[in-house]
């Protein structure tokens, strides 16, 4: 006894799905929201990075303005040289303040900054005494103060602690930069999922009451086609066959043209399959089919009406010698020998060609002329074609 199949009722499915929406709407929005302060946060870490990193470069500039300043008082002795050297000095203690207090709450930096602040103030008091040697004792004296390279050694070691600040800087920055990618790639993907849950919110309920309809829909189409192609070689099946028969024969009688039908049989086939067994036979059927259908092309439509009979029905070939043309292609085209492991089965088939309206004026009429002009081309000797009603051999 079979256990009987619980169903959930279509209303109970359409508040499952809304409730499952909302949940995951909920869930998608939590998310959503808290990647969105991350990336604010990361965003803001950003911009303090680049304005340390500014910072660092103004100071350096600073040094190095001061320094290019007294040195060209000092060579030259022309006062225009003390305006980039005033200029850094009103400067320095701003930046050295900005500096401090980008740098105050990180700890592991706190002795490069008291360093650097150090050496920037000594630094000043050098640059400062070199200018006023100059001032008061002249060339000789300031020189012998820049060639003792005190000053030189303390702007090394000042640039060697701000390239040392800002590659750490520069590594954070990385970081940072490479989190902010991140984050804008959950944003997208946090995006894409509450879009997601909106359109499976808003289409679950429809695809959950349209399902059954669909469900059956498919299943009416897989059971036409069922009903209307041969299961083994998907070729039209003979009901197939008479229903557009019946439909090309209307459309003849209307515009005055004809209609031809090829009836054909494989010669012998009964003996392939009680030699090699049926599922050697149905390989054979199949190969035979799609060498039938390469063969018609465009120029017709290939049915099996059963065993190993097939049909051929065209409309668009008007005379006796292109009907022969392609009977003679059909029949050549099984005399290829057959892929292994069918290789060593040797096939050939004979046709039988009827032609409306002289050999029949409904589907029933011109299948049976075509039938009986398929065996007179098998009492003839096999693997040759005929016409039905006497009409000439066009062989």
């Amino acid at each position: 006894m079979k256990a009987a199949r619980f169903t959930m009722p279509v209303e109970y499915k359409i508040l499952l799905s809304f409730c499952f929406g909302l949940a995951v709407l909920l869930a998608v929005s939590t998310i959503s929201y808290q990647n969105s302060q991350a990336f604010l946060a990361a965003d803001t870490r950003s911009d303090r990075i680049n304005a340390t990193l500014r910072a660092l470069d103004q100071m350096l500039f600073t040094f190095v303005d001061a320094e290019t300043g007294q040195r060209g008082y000092v060579i030259t002795g022309a006062t225009e040289y003390l305006e980039p050297y005033n200029a850094a000095l009103r400067r320095v203690d701003s930046n050295l303040r900005q500096v401090k207090a980008l740098f105050a709450d990180e700890l592991s930096h706190q002795a490069d900054i008291t360093q650097l602040e150090a050496l920037g103030n000594y630094e000043l008091v050098e640059i400062k005494q070199t200018i006023g040697t100059r001032e008061r004792d002249g060339f000789g004296a300031a020189q012998a103060v820049v060639l003792g390279n005190a000053g030189k050694r303390d702007m090394d070691r000042i640039r060697v602690i701000i390239e040392r600040l800002s590659a750490a800087k520069q590594d954070e920055l990385a970081e940072v930069q490479e989190l902010l990618k991140k984050r804008a790639r959950d944003a997208v993907v946090s995006i894409a999922a509450l879009a997601l849950v909106v359109f499976l919110a808003f289409g679950g309920a429809y695809l959950v009451i349209f399902k059954d309809l669909q469900d059956k829909q498919a299943l009416t189409r897989r059971l036409e086609h069922a009903a209307n192609h041969d299961s083994l070689t998907n070729l039209p099946n003979r009901a197939l066959l008479k229903d557009l028969l019946s439909t090309c024969l209307a459309q003849a009688k209307s515009e005055n043209t004809s209609v031809a039908v090829l009836f054909i049989d494989l010669d012998g086939f009964k003996e392939v399959n009680d030699r090699f067994g049926h599922r050697a036979g149905d390989d054979v059927l199949m190969e035979v089919a799609r060498r039938f259908k390469e063969t018609v092309r465009d120029a017709g439509m290939v049915s099996r009406l059963g065993g190993d009979e097939f049909a051929v029905l065209t409309s668009s070939i008007a005379t006796n010698e292109d009907l022969a043309a392609l009977a003679q292609r059909l029949i050549d085209a099984l005399k290829e020998p057959l892929p292994p492991p069918l290789h060593h089965i040797a096939l050939s088939a004979s046709a039988g060609i009827a032609i409306y309206p002289n050999d029949g004026q409904n589907p029933l009429e011109l299948l049976k002329s075509a039938d009986l002009a398929m065996y007179e081309a098998k009492s003839a000797g096999k693997s040759r074609f005929r016409f039905a009603r006497g009409l000439p051999d066009q062989a």
